[in-house]
């Protein structure tokens, strides 16, 4: 893909979309497929996400230890859909996570990761 890009989804009311639209940039940190508890904790509504979670900016970006991967994204655009916020932002930069790179994935009310097809 040129250029690179994400597609992140938050809540209108979400105070960290009021930060993303202020700041127009966002880190994305991918979770890993043992970081189900950390997921939980940032699903909840509230300023106060990174209060009590071991953190360390990156390029004035928060970043978290030990994610499957990270990413540093300018928006492009944002689109309302229903009560939620669509941010199409392109990355610039990227770098993989140094511990599990299993990524964390959620469906149907369930954390766990992906599995390989069969070949």
């Amino acid at each position: 893909m040129t250029p690179p890009m994400v597609l992140v989804s938050l809540g209108q009311r979400s105070h960290l979309l009021a930060v993303i639209r202020r700041s127009g940039r966002f880190g994305l940190n991918g979770l890993g497929a043992h970081q189900a508890d950390l997921a939980s904790v940032f699903a909840r509504s509230g300023p106060d996400k990174f209060d009590r979670i071991d953190w360390a900016p990156s390029g004035g970006l928060p970043r978290l230890p030990d994610v499957a991967a990270w990413f540093a994204a300018k928006v492009a655009d944002c689109v309302d859909a229903g009560d939620h916020t669509v941010l199409l932002a392109h990355v610039t930069a990227a770098e993989p996570g140094e511990g599990s790179l299993r990524p964390l994935t959620y469906n149907r009310r369930s954390y766990g990761t992906h599995t390989p097809l069969a070949q």
